[in-house]
């Protein structure tokens, strides 16, 4: 399993924020943990008005990643069937680039605080070929507009605009096929907090590809856990699931 962070941060710090809970679960389920670290603190993600140097530099991170599996394909006989990748902001960006460009090298993908670029801001090629996908996104983010709009990440606009994140949503179901209504319901209490829940809707094709969508509401721009703390200028940050939790269940479910 990948996990690539977010804009203007690291390997070394997107693991210790998460206070290693994927290093712990990687260990007790018996797979691999990487995080890589992407060019000048970011990834070379879709959208096309992205000023950071990943992207004014073109960088080929579809390359990196591919070299990166035959790396441990060659030092630790993976299973290419059975590569995961999440990502959060940035990193969940190129999480759907995967997704779009290169769906064969990955099995499923799960991403934090990212919605889809709008059309006009996209700069993929899109192959249409369905995978599995879980998205949670925080429903008062600042930084990627729950209901879609301009980017802004503390004043710079440049990565432009997205999608909602139910027209994210919806796009990952089209390419499924599917059609049917989710399996919705509302997750337990478990922080105390009134103003935060997570409302999870799960859907399946008849082939096996599963979406999931965790609306985190009351949520800011940082990922569900129940042991780690946020940044207050990220906003609030929901206890009452562990995202690294949620996405080990779903990356297993693929591999059964």
């Amino acid at each position: 399993m990948f996990f690539l962070h977010g804009s203007n941060n690291s390997a070394d710090i997107i693991r210790m924020a998460t206070a290693y809970e994927f290093d712990q679960l990687a260990e007790q389920h018996g797979y691999i943990m990487v995080y890589p670290q992407g060019y000048k603190k970011h990834w070379n993600d879709c959208r096309g008005s992205a000023s950071y140097a990943a992207n004014t530099d073109n960088i080929d991170d579809i390359a990196f990643f591919k070299a990166m599996i035959n790396y441990f394909v060659d030092k630790a006989s993976i299973d290419r069937e059975q590569v995961f990748v999440a990502g959060i902001s940035n990193g969940g960006q190129l999480a759907y680039k995967l997704a779009f460009e290169s769906p064969e090298s990955v099995t499923a993908i799960a991403t934090f605080a990212a919605n889809l670029p709008e059309q006009s801001n996209l700069d993929c090629s899109q192959s249409g070929q369905p995978i599995s996908v879980a998205i949670f996104n925080g429903t008062e983010d600042a930084i990627n507009p729950y209901n879609g709009g301009l980017v802004d990440l503390f004043g710079d606009t440049s990565r432009g605009v997205v999608l909602s994140t139910r027209e994210t949503v919806d796009y990952w179901l089209r390419l499924a096929g599917i059609t049917s209504a989710a399996q919705e319901k509302t997750l337990p209490e478990r922080d105390g907090l009134a103003h935060t829940s997570v409302i999870e809707q799960r859907w399946q094709n008849n082939e096996g590809i599963q979406v999931r969508f965790y609306s985190l509401q009351g949520s800011g721009h940082v990922m569900p856990s129940t042991i780690t703390r946020a940044p207050r200028i990220l906003g609030e940050k929901s206890g009452d699931i562990s995202g690294a939790e949620e996405i080990i269940d779903f990356f297993l479910n693929q591999s059964e």
